[in-house]
C-alpha cells in the first residue's frame, strides 16, 4: 500500500499499520522513536500495535525486538501480501469507487445504511478525499455518489487508482475477453514496433475506455486533436483491433474512442530503437519548438552526453510525447505522489536540475502549466536516467591475473568465466509472452517482479523475488544477493 492509495483508507488504526509496515519494508531496523514519528502515534501505541501486527500477520513475518528498536523480515512474500490486502478490506471509499467505475451508483444514504454508519459519516469521508479528487480536476456529487468533471479526466484517476497503484483487494482487473482484444492486437507486427506499451497497461486502457463507453460517458477530443491525428495511417491500421471488440462483445468503439486509445497507446514510448523514434519525431512532432527545447536541454543539462544527437533525439520524442498530452488533458502528463516521492528521494540533484530548467526555459513555460511542469520534472528525470543506464556505460575490458596453486588458479578462472559471461541470462517477457510453457522453455530459475499477482500465478515451483512497487536499496541488495546465492556453489 502506497501513500496514494493510503488516503482512501478511513479506519485510523490500519493507518497506523500501513505506515509501520512501510517504514519496515523502506528498512528493515526501525526505533520505536522512529515508529512513533511515521506514524504519527506515541511509543506505546506502537508497542501495542506490533504485537497486533504480529497476531495478524502470523508466521509470514518476524519482529524481533531489541533495546535497539525493532528488526522485521517477511517469511513468506504471498501470504504475506495476502494479509496485508486484508487490512482494507472492509474500507467504504474503495467500495465507492469500484461502484463509480461500475456504475453501480448509490446515494449516501444508501452507503450509510450499507455499512451501518450515519450519512453524516459517509460525506466525511468524502470530504476527507476530495483534494485528491480536486487534483484531478473532479468533484464528487452524492445523490448519487459519482465524479463530476471531464471523461477524460475521470478515465486517469481509474487508470491511476487500479493500474498505476499497489495491487489491493480492491484493484479491478481487466476480464478475459478484453485480454484476448488485448492478444489479438499485440500480435500484428506494427502493434509492437510503434510503441512499447506493455500488455497490462493496454488492458486496462481499453477495458476503462470500453467500460466507460458502454456506460454512456464517452470521450469528448479537443477539435485540434481530431484534425492532427485522424488521418495517421497508424490510426486507421490499429483501428482495425474493433474487429477484435465485436468478436467478443457484438459492438464497437465509436472513432472518437479509438482515437483516445490510439493517442494513449501511441505516446508510451521506447529509449531502445533510435529509428522508430527518429520516425515518431518527424511523423509526429507537429511543434519544431519541442525540437529546439531538446537541443537546448542536452545543452545545458546534460552536457556531458557522449552522444548528444542520440540523447536530442530521444528528449524530442519526449517532449512530443508531453505535447501531444498536454492537448488531450494537461492530467495525462501527471503523475502519481508515489513516483514523485520515489524521485525526489532517488534523483534529487536531476530532479531539482531538471525542474529548475523547465521553469526557466520560456518555450517550456509556454508550452505547459506550471503544475504540469512539476510533474514533468519528475517523468524527465527517471527519463533522462533510463538513458544513461542504456547508453551511457562504458564497456568494461577485466584482466584477472591469479597466482597460487595451479588448481585454485583453474578454479578461479572458471568460476570467473561463469559468473561474468554465462551465469546470468536475463529475460524480460511482456505479460502475453509469460506462461508456464515460457517459464519452462527458457528454463527460468528465478523470477523477480514488483506485481504482486505474477507471484500466485508463476512462481510456485521457481524461485522468485518480489521488489516494491518503487524498488529501493534493499531490493537491488536482495537481487544482488540472489543472483550470488550459487556462486559459490
Amino acid at each position: 500500500m502506497r501513500n496514494f492509495q493510503n488516503n482512501f483508507i478511513t479506519n485510523t488504526a490500519t493507518i497506523r499499520w500501513l505506515k509501520i509496515l512501510m517504514a519496515f519494508e523502506k528498512n528493515h531496523h526501525c526505533s520505536t522513536v522512529g515508529l512513533a514519528k511515521t506514524s504519527g502515534s506515541t511509543t506505546r501505541t506502537i508497542m501495542t500495535d506490533i504485537t497486533n501486527l504480529k497476531e495478524h500477520f502470523g508466521d509470514c513475518l518476524m519482529i524481533d525486538s531489541s533495546h535497539k528498536g525493532y528488526f522485521f523480515s517477511i517469511k513468506n512474500s504471498s501470504d504475506y501480501l495476502t494479509k496485508k490486502r486484508a487490512l482494507i478490506a472492509d474500507e467504504i471509499l474503495f467500495h465507492i469507487i469500484e461502484s463509480i467505475f461500475h456504475h453501480d451508483l448509490l446515494t449516501s444514504s444508501e452507503w450509510a445504511e450499507k455499512y451501518h454508519i450515519s450519512e453524516s459519516t459517509v460525506l466525511r469521508y468524502l470530504r476527507k478525499v476530495q483534494p485528491i479528487f480536486s487534483s484531478y480536476r473532479l468533484e464528487i456529487q452524492t445523490n448519487p455518489v459519482s465524479f463530476v468533471g471531464e471523461e477524460i479526466n475521470i478515465r486517469k484517476f481509474f487508470h491511476d487508482f487500479y493500474y498505476e497503484s499497489e495491487i489491493t483487494g480492491h484493484t479491478i482487473f481487466p476480464p478475459i475477453a478484453i485480454q484476448n482484444i488485448t492478444a489479438s492486437a499485440f500480435s500484428k507486427c506494427y502493434q509492437l514496433n510503434q510503441h512499447t506499451c506493455s500488455f497490462g497497461e493496454f488492458n486496462y486502457y481499453l477495458y476503462i475506455t470500453f467500460e466507460r463507453h458502454c456506460i454512456g460517458q464517452p470521450i469528448s477530443l479537443p477539435k485540434p486533436v481530431k484534425a492532427m491525428f485522424e488521418n495517421y495511417n497508424d490510426f486507421k491500421l490499429f483501428s482495425e483491433i474493433n474487429e477484435s471488440i465485436e468478436e467478443q462483445y457484438q459492438r464497437d468503439l465509436p472513432y472518437e474512442e479509438m482515437l483516445y486509445l490510439f493517442l494513449l497507446v501511441k505516446t508510451r514510448r521506447s529509449i531502445s530503437n533510435l529509428t522508430i523514434e527518429h520516425t515518431f519525431c518527424k511523423e509526429y512532432n507537429h511543434w519544431p519548438e519541442l525540437k529546439k527545447l531538446a537541443a537546448l536541454f542536452v545543452n545545458d543539462c546534460i552536457p556531458d552526453s557522449p552522444d548528444p544527437a542520440r540523447d536530442q533525439l530521444l528528449i524530442e520524442s519526449f517532449f512530443t510525447v508531453a505535447k501531444i498530452k498536454q492537448l488531450l488533458s494537461p492530467l495525462l502528463n501527471h503523475m502519481i505522489s508515489d513516483a514523485i516521492q520515489f524521485v525526489e528521494d532517488s534523483y534529487p540533484d536531476d530532479f531539482q536540475l531538471f525542474k529548475t530548467y523547465l521553469f526557466t526555459q520560456p518555450i517550456a513555460r509556454d508550452t505547459w502549466d506550471s503544475e504540469t511542469l512539476n510533474h514533468l520534472s519528475t517523468s524527465l528525470t527517471m527519463y533522462i536516467s533510463s538513458i544513461r543506464s542504456l547508453y551511457w556505460q562504458e564497456k568494461k575490458n577485466i584482466a584477472f591475473l591469479f597466482e597460487g596453486p595451479y588448481y585454485l588458479c583453474q578454479l578461479l578462472k572458471c568460476k570467473s568465466v561463469r559468473y561474468l559471461r554465462s551465469f546470468r541470462t536475463f529475460y524480460f517477457p511482456d505479460s502475453n509472452e509469460l506462461s508456464q510453457a515460457y517459464l519452462e522453455k527458457n528454463q527460468i530459475d528465478l523470477i523477480v517482479t514488483n506485481y504482486t499477482e505474477y507471484i500466485t500465478e508463476y512462481a510456485q515451483n521457481i524461485d522468485y523475488l518480489l521488489l516494491k512497487t518503487f524498488p529501493d536499496d534493499y531490493d537491488w541488495e536482495a537481487l544482488e544477493a540472489k543472483l550470488n546465492t550459487n556462486f559459490n556453489s
